[in-house]
């Protein structure tokens, strides 16, 4: 299936956002949003940490705590998702240390951190 395509079933579906998620031997190393226009949107260049950690995720309840500025306001308007404060169906965006700029963590319905962890090593908005 093509580029093409992709963005014609995501618009047939509904949709007007897309991430691809690309991958190196195996592991997710980048994450692409683009909109119906095919346009990048915004670009994380990733690791990820997987704990085997399971739990449920409301999705329809879902909000963002971001820490950092730069992210902050593009990510919510990228994503559409409200920023919150509760610790319950969150995306946690936190500062990174090293070569991780930031660290993404999910949360669950009961407030537990669950899968994945996303270390971001770099990001840039279009």
């Amino acid at each position: 299936m093509s580029f093409r395509d992709v963005l014609v079933k995501m618009a047939s579906s509904g949709f007007h956002k897309i991430a691809i998620v690309s991958q190196i031997k195996g592991n997710p190393s980048k994450i692409e949003i683009y909109d119906e226009k095919g346009e990048m949107l915004l670009f994380l260049k990733i690791t990820v940490s997987l704990l085997n950690l399971k739990g449920k995720v409301n999705t329809d309840a879902l909000s963002i705590r971001c820490e950092i500025e730069e992210l902050k306001k593009p990510l919510i308007n990228i994503l559409n998702i409200p920023e919150g404060n509760s610790n319950k169906n969150l995306i946690w965006i936190q500062e990174g240390e090293g070569e991780n700029k930031a660290i993404l963590e999910f949360y669950d319905k009961d407030g537990s951190i669950r899968d994945p962890k996303i270390y971001v090593k770099n990001w840039r908005f279009e």
